[in-house]
């Protein structure tokens, strides 16, 4: 991600919205503005975005922040609030910088620049150095994005095997052993949805491993697929990585024996 990349202010107050829009955008943020819960899901629902800013005082800003960390388990590290004052029960999120109080100017934009370059630093890094290269199952039943995905993960240190659908992909895992899967939403022979049930019915503990891609509806396959992430398909690139860093670190967590 670069500094500024893209921020979502999120916010009911017009005033308080234009002002903070303003405040960033000066410092190289491309900044958009929701000021409904349900504006703001439809612009995360269907674009990648590197923040988002709202108010943690205000209903707008616990709904969005559920419905965003429901459907993306790293969305939560993309968040920062703005408070008319830091309660003490978020004096420690504070202390990190996820928090900042509306009558600080600075610190409501130390927190985001700070949020900002700590998830550059972590897109920037995708494997952990010392550490085995992770194996992931990448299945896709069109051979020309299997190909494109598989030569953009081993450019990036990943170890690919591959599998050109449900029945493949099943195959695969009931053979060996990967730390992570990423799987297109839609093949000929099922679904992710359908993939992830199995994984749930036999490696259960393995099912936060598992990211999603589809060019179709992200919210019906979101919907299908429980809690699995799912992304759309033509995210940048290392916004997928990122997915796979955590996936992989799950997943890795959850293997009953070393790599």
């Amino acid at each position: 991600m670069e500094l500024g990349g893209s921020l979502l202010v999120v916010h009911d107050d017009a005033d308080v919205a234009d002002l903070l829009a303003g405040l960033f955008e000066a410092h190289g943020f491309r900044v958009e503005v929701c000021r409904t819960d349900g504006a703001a899901e439809r612009r995360l629902a269907t674009a990648r975005v590197d923040l988002v800013v709202t108010p943690w005082d205000r209903e707008i800003g616990k709904q969005i922040y559920r419905w965003a960390t429901a459907r993306s388990h790293g969305m939560q590290r993309r968040f920062v609030f703005v408070v008319d004052e830091v309660p003490a029960s978020l004096k420690n999120a504070a202390a990190r910088r996820r928090v900042a109080p509306l009558t600080h100017v600075e610190a409501v934009l130390d927190a985001v620049m700070t949020t900002a370059r700590r998830l550059r630093r972590e897109e920037e890094v995708p494997l952990a150095q010392g550490t085995p290269a992770p194996r992931v199952l990448v299945v896709d039943d069109d051979p020309d994005q299997l190909a494109a995905i598989a030569d953009l993960l081993r450019a990036s240190g990943y170890i690919v095997s591959a599998a050109g659908g449900v029945g493949a992909a099943v195959a695969a895992l009931e053979s060996s052993s990967v730390d992570a899967i990423l799987s297109d939403y839609h093949m000929g022979d099922g679904t992710g949805a359908e993939l992830c049930a199995w994984v749930r019915e036999h490696q259960p503990h393995f099912l936060g491993a598992v990211v999603l891609i589809t060019g179709g509806n992200v919210d019906e396959a979101r919907a299908a697929a429980g809690p699995v992430l799912v992304l759309p398909k033509g995210q940048d690139s290392r916004e997928l990585i990122t997915a796979l860093i955590h996936a992989v670190a799950i997943g890795r967590g959850a293997q009953p024996h070393d790599h």
